[in-house]
């Protein structure tokens, strides 16, 4: 997934007059995904692991936002479109891939 996300915000940071560089928008993915990662892996403690997972996903965001001018150079004007833009796509992908994959994950029990 973190490839298509590359390529998804290499073709957003053009349209927003930003640098479009794969390689940039790929690292870039990865060190704001970093957070995320480490929060998920907290909830294997139960009382603790849930609010650190929250404030973790909310730190990624931040790192998410604040690497737009090293990493793609966005102008100023054009960040917080930017990052909107980029937050609804991805929640409009994650949700599709969801819907196509949902009839797979489904278990069914068999009678015995």
């Amino acid at each position: 997934m973190p490839f298509a996300l590359a390529w998804l915000i290499e073709k957003l940071a053009s349209f927003f007059q930003g640098k479009a560089n794969y390689d940039r928008a790929y690292s870039w993915i990865i060190h704001a995904s970093l957070p995320q990662l480490v929060g998920t892996m907290l909830t294997i403690f139960p009382p603790i692991g849930a609010p650190l997972s929250i404030l973790f996903s909310i730190y990624a965001l931040y790192v998410l936002y604040k690497g737009l001018p090293s990493m793609l150079e966005i102008p100023v004007t054009q960040r917080i479109p930017f990052f909107i833009t980029y937050l609804v796509v991805v929640l409009l992908v994650f949700v599709g891939v969801l819907i196509v994959a949902a009839p797979f994950m489904i278990q069914t029990t068999l009678p015995t």
